[in-house]
């Protein structure tokens, strides 16, 4: 069974373009949050379509053609879940502010690649955010994403999806750093108790 569907996966890997990867930003000023992604034009291209000369990238005129259908592509395949204090998390409908060819001076490689901006806005400024990626998987099982999050003013973190992990949870500083403390203190009462019962 383990062989027969790692032999399924790299077959799978095999019909989209190999090193299939991406990289995000996401963010988070308040309630309104904000996705750059950068990715290869060959894997957009497998997505939706839209190369009408065939040549591997995607002119202005096609990204133009392809707003629609790239808006709902990423929007459904980039899920950000908005977490409000009760931890119900509600999705962020997303809206496609830019799209265009990626400068080949800000990419380490020569093959192109594209970037595309949308914006959107929780109901309550949430606490937490959640992000679910299937992003490329359906032409590429092994298509990973490297994430920087950014929230209000915080350091950046980055986080790495891909064939094993799917999702990412960010919480602020302010709200993880009780949860730590409470642990510590917890740790050092249990050992105190520990002392009096010898």
């Amino acid at each position: 069974m383990g062989s027969s569907w790692l032999g399924l996966v790299l077959a799978l890997a095999a019909a989209g373009h190999p090193q299939s990867h991406s990289s995000s930003r996401v963010v988070v000023e308040g309630r309104a949050l904000r996705l750059e992604l950068r990715c290869q034009a060959a894997a957009l291209i497998e997505a939706v379509g839209h190369d009408v000369d065939g040549d591997g990238t995607l002119a202005p005129i096609e990204l133009a053609a392809a707003r629609t259908d790239v808006e709902r592509y990423i929007a459904r395949s980039y899920r950000l879940l908005a977490v409000d204090q009760a931890g119900d998390a509600r999705s962020v409908e997303l809206e496609l502010v830019a799209l265009s060819q990626a400068a080949l001076s800000e990419v380490s490689s020569e093959e192109p690649w594209v970037d595309v901006v949308l914006r959107g806005e929780a109901g309550n400024a949430p606490v937490a955010l959640r992000a679910e990626l299937s992003l490329f998987r359906e032409r590429n099982p092994l298509h990973r994403d490297v994430a920087t999050v950014e929230w209000a003013g915080e350091a950046p973190r980055v986080f790495v999806t891909g064939p094993d992990v799917a999702a990412w949870t960010f919480e602020p500083a302010s709200r993880r750093r009780p949860g730590v403390l409470t642990g510590f203190a917890r740790l050092g009462w249990e050992h105190i108790l520990s002392l009096i019962h010898i």
